[in-house]
């Protein structure tokens, strides 16, 4: 029996809420850290401190847009589409491992089963597109075959 689909689609989203707390903590320390750099007036010091603040919150704010990217990526996901090809929302079981085309949120543990969580942009993720059950792929010098696609 396959794992549920929605379950991993909650993981997933978890993923990407746990991303956000901690995007959320470094943008107000930074924020903090640039009402303290405003107060100071310590000439070329203060203007190189506020300079590297303001490269970190630019960094945060696009790491921001991934997340809302990606979030939209989840919600294009319908779960319980089977199309016999492996396509963005697919559990492909091979014969080493379980993959969930979707985010690039990683390991994600299941009922004590481990899933990936992949882009279909990914490496992995491009070899997978497409196939049915029974084709094969070569992934880090190893074969695998597709048992299933859910």
């Amino acid at each position: 029996m396959a794992p549920n689909k929605e379950d991993l689609l909650q993981l997933c989203y978890a993923s990407l809420d746990k991303r956000l707390q901690g995007l959320k903590r470094a943008q107000a320390a930074v924020d903090e850290s640039m009402s303290g750099a405003v107060k100071s007036s310590a000439g070329d010091k203060h203007n190189t401190e506020r300079a590297h603040l303001q490269l970190q919150s630019e960094k945060l704010g696009q790491q921001f847009k991934v997340l809302d990217q990606q979030r939209l990526v989840l919600s294009k996901i319908i779960t319980d589409s089977v199309t016999g090809r492996v396509h963005l929302g697919s559990l492909v079981q091979t014969d080493q491992q379980w993959y969930f085309l979707s985010i690039p949120a990683g390991e994600l543990i299941l009922n004590d089963s481990s899933f990936w969580a992949i882009a279909p942009q990914s490496p992995i993720g491009q070899l997978l597109l497409g196939k049915a059950a029974g084709d094969s792929f070569s992934w880090n010098g190893k074969s695998q075959e597709i048992k299933a696609i859910y």
